[in-house]
């Protein structure tokens, strides 16, 4: 079995002393002198020490050099065998089934062994390729409960699962799985070819959600480990001239849920409901790649290319209903650029957020908000607060007095900075009143000698003035006599 490597296993085993203090970049041998193990291996470390610091200038710890591909299947079709009737091995896989009462046909691609204390049966993993007698056209092709299957090749016969055995795991249906072609990766400062890899992520049912990555497995093999590590000079290992050993790193498939926190983990993608919706990015490890965001930043700031929309509900995507103190809020998929960074989300994301169930009570606090259409009024000269939308007369006397040549309603009162108020007013109407010219006369706003504001004039007149520091949240009305509502 091969030694886990340990962080001493060069110095203490190979006598490979060399560290990056000394300075050392160059073994230089003698003639003459005898060659030392310790030589070999400290020149091995001096080139592998020049690589590393290349590739962490470049990369992360992790980082994705080739990728490869990735996929997920969420059609794994499986076959739950009953233990009793044959015995199913890894010698069925790529043989073909055949159902002794469907006559469906199928080929075993993956064989799962039992679980212990009979959790989960003995499991093939299988690819349909005949429908045999089945007529039904609503439903899958797949062998029927409880039923026989003879295996090409001699592989012996079995039975599948009968009905009733674990209502949550039928006999046959779907499972989840994922699968990754060759690529490489930067780890521990090493450029690490990782092989396709399978891995099944639900064993009975087609939904997953969760992280896939890689564990990272680092040991020694040695020729107790495999003889390919003996002298083969002769074409033949020579099992009386032992070899050097190797130094191994792997990169094993798994799902994040299954590592202990002790693991060297290297995550690889997220996948929602078996469906991939992020994959690790190296977008900012590059250095050259933070000086082209540091430019975006400074030119562009940070935006977005489409809009995030937002919705709520209380249901989420698998179809559970939230709690009622709950409520989920989704946000749309969409690309922003954020500090110069691309930022993607391929697919919605979901918050669970509490509903506010808290009361709190404010008195005599004045809230404002920017309308248009304002006259400015004194703050010290005036009796009373008018009632919001209600109706005043326009005076051109103060205190309420003297003629009316027009009315209107108060929309919002507010200060102003130079400590007076701003008196907002709607639904203007007055022969005298068509255009803000018109307001010059008014020199006074209320209904009477107990409720006015006097405005303040500038010169000798008062001017009506249209904000452009908000809009109204109602519409301005304005009417004149002639034209009526406009």
């Amino acid at each position: 079995m091969p030694t886990n490597f340990t962080s001493n296993s060069f110095s203490s085993t190979y006598n490979d002393d060399w560290e990056k203090e000394r300075a050392y970049h160059k073994v230089l041998f003698h003639g003459g002198r005898a060659l030392q193990a310790r030589e070999l291996n400290e020149m091995q470390s001096i080139i592998q020490a020049e690589i590393a610091r290349l590739g962490s200038n470049l990369f992360k710890n992790g980082s994705m050099v080739n990728p490869g591909g990735t996929a997920i299947n969420s059609a794994y079709e499986y076959v739950r065998l009953n233990p009793e009737g044959g015995q199913p091995t890894i010698s069925h896989i790529g043989k073909t089934l055949t159902g002794a009462t469907s006559g469906v046909q199928a080929q075993v691609l993956q064989y799962v062994a039992p679980l212990p204390n009979g959790v989960d049966p003995a499991t093939f993993y299988v690819k349909y390729i005949d429908d045999g007698t089945q007529t039904a056209t609503n439903s899958g092709i797949r062998f029927t409960q409880g039923e026989v299957l003879t295996s090409s090749g001699g592989a012996g016969s079995i039975t599948v699962e009968s009905a009733g055995t674990d209502p949550l795991n039928p006999p046959v249906g779907k499972g989840c799985s994922i699968q990754t072609t060759e690529g490489d990766f930067f780890v521990s400062g090493h450029l690490v070819n990782v092989p396709g890899q399978h891995l099944i992520l639900s064993k009975y049912t087609p939904l997953f959600t969760g992280e896939v990555g890689f564990q990272l497995i680092q040991d020694i093999v040695t020729v107790s480990d495999t003889t390919s590590l003996y002298d083969n000079q002769g074409g033949t290992p020579n099992l009386s001239s032992p070899g050097a050993d190797r130094y191994r790193i792997r990169l094993i498939l798994i799902d994040k849920s299954f590592t202990n926190p002790d693991d060297s983990y290297i995550q690889l993608c997220s996948v929602k409901q078996s469906v991939i919706t992020k994959f690790a990015s190296n977008d900012d490890t590059l250095k050259i790649n933070h000086l082209l965001a540091k430019r975006t930043s400074e030119e562009s700031g940070d935006y977005s290319l489409n809009p995030y929309r937002i919705t709520l509900g209380n249901v989420d995507s698998a179809g559970s209903t939230l709690a009622e103190n709950n409520f989920l809020l989704t946000v749309s998929k969409g690309v922003s650029y954020v500090k110069g960074y691309r930022c993607e989300t391929t697919h919605p994301t979901e918050l669970i957020i509490d509903k506010p169930t808290a009361i709190e009570t404010k008195t005599n606090e004045f809230v404002s908000i920017g309308y248009e259409q304002y006259v400015t009024v004194n703050a010290t000269d005036n009796k009373n607060l008018p009632s919001f939308y209600s109706s005043v007369n326009l005076y051109d006397a103060v205190g309420g007095t003297g003629t009316i040549l027009g009315t209107a309603a108060v929309r919002q009162l507010e200060e102003d900075p130079a400590g007076n108020y701003r008196l907002h007013l709607i639904n203007l109407e007055g022969a005298s009143l068509s255009t803000g010219d018109g307001f010059r006369n008014v020199k006074s706003v209320g209904t009477g000698t107990s409720d006015f504001f006097n405005t303040v004039q500038i010169g000798s007149s008062t001017k009506l003035i249209s904000s452009t520091t908000g809009r109204n949240l109602a519409s301005t009305c304005y009417k004149s006599p002639s034209s009526g509502a406009s």
